[in-house]
């Protein structure tokens, strides 16, 4: 797998890629973790493709900004990413905050991807996103005994799933400290992002995966608003919120069928 560093309108990005072949296929990660999320899933959709994998601004190793990105910032770098790289068309995988930004590149960049598909749709209503805005705060100041770090471990308890095991709950705490202390930003630019108005505008052929995750309801919710080319896989067997760790090889053969 190839690393790089790329200077985007936003900052410095870091990217990987892996395999070669069709339409590339860039990967979009959730917040707030980087593209090694996708480590398990990458190898299985590289095997005819190449596939791109960038961690977003402010996550991973990539740069870090003093003032919030809106999801519209964020496409525009990945972007850059790929005009530096020299592709012109590709394919979009993004998940939950990858999701958002995902169909802010399909609905803005028509002439550039060819197919999205996504895991989850982030709808919310009123109630939902006052509770959003709520738990999405900035973390704890370090404090000299290092408890503050207690934080981010409880933060993963909170949503820990039976599937995870303490190996898993640190790679996902270590994710996390490494997005702090402004993770949180981009959690509000997800909920001020016209995502609900954009759904219906995607004109591409479009899969939306619905694991039984904690956008499950969200993501039924958001079937009447699908434009009419769109292909939803309800995947309630899947009681995780993260597929492309837990279910790799059942997501990697769904996603090969439909960029086929």
């Amino acid at each position: 797998m190839g690393r790089t560093l790329i200077e985007t309108s936003a900052g410095y990005m870091h990217v990987r890629t892996e395999g070669s072949g069709q339409t590339p296929l860039v990967l979009l990660h959730m917040s707030p973790l980087a593209g090694s999320q996708f480590d398990p899933i990458a190898p299985l959709l590289a095997t005819d493709r190449l596939v791109v994998i960038p961690d977003r601004i402010g996550f991973g190793h990539s740069d870090r900004v003093s003032e919030p990105l809106s999801i519209v910032e964020h496409a525009r770098a990945t972007l850059d990413v790929l005009d530096a790289l020299g592709i012109e068309q590709f394919d979009l995988f993004g998940g939950h905050t990858g999701s958002v930004e995902a169909v802010e590149m399909a609905v803005s960049y028509p002439d550039r991807v060819r197919r999205v598909a996504v895991d989850g749709l982030v709808i919310y209503d009123e109630a939902d996103e006052q509770s959003f805005r709520g738990r999405y705060v900035p973390p704890p100041r370090p404090t000299e005994d290092g408890s503050h770090l207690a934080w981010y471990w409880s933060w993963w308890a909170g949503l820990r799933l039976p599937d995870w095991d303490a190996a898993f709950m640190q790679w996902r705490t270590f994710d996390h400290i490494d997005s702090s202390p402004d993770f949180w930003k981009t959690y509000i630019a997800v909920i001020d992002h016209p995502h609900r108005e954009q759904i219906p505008l995607v004109t591409q052929p479009f899969l939306v995966l619905a694991p039984r995750d904690h956008l499950y309801e969200q993501t039924h919710a958001a079937r009447d608003i699908l434009p009419p080319q769109a292909e939803f896989l309800d995947l309630p067997h899947l009681l995780c919120d993260e597929p492309v760790a837990f279910a790799s090889r059942e997501v990697a053969e769904h996603l090969t069928s439909f960029l086929a």
